[in-house]
């Protein structure tokens, strides 16, 4: 099947080859094909691979799927939004062209446009996510060729904050309710591009409502679940107060843990000892190891596995000798050692010279770790040792 990435900008008649090619690849039984129609056909997405293969599949089902794709709900309103995008005088046409500049980075271009067009500032995208110009700014939540970031991606923020844009609005990405803060701390895109915390603190300084950080609130568990943990520690740094002993634990207030201990249950006890490992707060976590607190799971991770993927051989050997158990899996079925190795793969650059997971894996080995809970563990071991030995020299 040689169908096309999907482009911002296409014509019905580059949707009608598309559409064509992709049955095309389904009757050819092409894995490509399949995981379009997986992610993209509404009647299918939850169909076992068995079933979306024996599908008998028409133009219409391919047609639908490369309309979902461009998240329009239906080739109808395709159609519709490809004539829309023939005329260049167009609202859809023009604010097609401001989601262009705000991914490309193009300030001056976009200053000018929003000059002419004011209102595009509160305008909504017609297509199913209905984002704002603000939300591209996340990468996320939108149609998938659109999800860059550019270097100057803050500046970019804070025109469109400037101009009038509402830093509370919502899309319907995800099925509603999405800010754009909570868009950005769940991005992949900005973490790689090393701006994802400069545009969280932007918009939180420019009034981002304020998210509740408690145990089982959504942050940071969110964060965490996107492959995006530095955001989810600095969502605590930003929100979380003294007020409770889970806050508490996440700031590294001393004083608030032990005027607050006595009086929490002991699930949010449990929960703090997590979080204060998670956002690397050693002295937090090792006094409420002190107390006694047990080492259990919340959010899907031990504190064992937040300690090692710190890097923190301290906590980790503090937790070990309180019976912390390396081979407890967390919600991933990792345990604490392929866990970390999941951490050292994914780990921005500037962490890895003070986290030394070569340092942390073979402290792990040293106290006990199982290297055999699965036969391709060895050679994970060995290929992120050679990886990380690259990434020194």
């Amino acid at each position: 099947m040689s169908h096309e990435r999907p482009r911002a900008r296409f014509s019905l008649e580059q949707a009608r080859k598309q559409a064509k090619e992709l049955l095309a690849g389904l009757k050819a039984g092409e894995r490509r094909a399949f995981e379009l129609v997986r992610w993209n056909h509404p009647r299918l997405r939850k169909a076992s691979a068995a079933e979306i293969r024996a599908h008998p599949y028409k133009l219409a089902d391919a047609q639908l799927v490369i309309a979902r794709t461009h998240h329009l709900e239906s080739w109808a309103r395709l159609k519709a939004h490809a004539a829309l995008l023939e005329r260049a005088d167009s609202a859809e046409s023009v604010f097609e062209h401001a989601a262009d500049l705000v991914i490309a980075g193009d300030v001056g271009a976009l200053r000018a446009l929003l000059a002419r067009h004011p209102a595009l500032v509160t305008q909504r995208s017609t297509r199913a996510h209905r984002s704002t110009l603000l939300h591209f700014v996340a990468a996320n939540g939108f149609e998938d060729y659109r999800q860059v970031t550019p270097a100057n991606i803050v500046e970019v923020a804070s025109l469109l904050l400037d101009a009038g844009a509402d830093v509370n609005a919502t899309s319907d990405a995800y099925g509603g309710d999405s800010t754009v803060l909570s868009l950005v701390a769940t991005s992949a895109h900005p973490r790689l591009a090393g701006v994802q915390l400069a545009l969280m603190d932007l918009l939180i300084d420019r009034g981002a409502t304020r998210e509740p950080i408690v145990p089982g609130g959504p942050w940071p568990r969110y964060s965490v679940a996107n492959g995006c943990p530095e955001a989810g520690v600095h969502m605590v740094r930003r929100f979380a107060t003294p007020e409770t002993l889970y806050g508490a634990a996440g700031l590294g207030d001393l004083p608030a843990l032990r005027r607050l201990f006595d009086r929490a249950a002991p699930e949010e006890r449990m929960a703090s000892l997590v979080l204060a490992a998670q956002c690397e707060q050693r002295a937090a976590a090792l006094w409420l190891l002190g107390q006694g607190v047990p080492q259990r799971a919340h959010d899907g991770m031990t504190p064992l596995h937040w300690a090692s993927a710190a890097g923190d051989a301290e906590l980790v050997d503090a937790l070990v000798r309180a019976g912390g158990d390396l081979e407890a899996l967390n919600e991933y079925g990792g345990t604490v050692l392929s866990s970390t190795l999941w951490f050292a793969a994914h780990a921005l650059p500037a962490d890895l010279p003070r986290r030394r997971y070569d340092v942390m894996i073979d402290r792990l080995l040293a106290l006990g770790a199982r290297d055999d809970a699965w036969p391709e563990l060895r050679d994970e071991i060995a290929a992120t040792r050679a990886r990380l030995a690259r990434i020194r020299s």
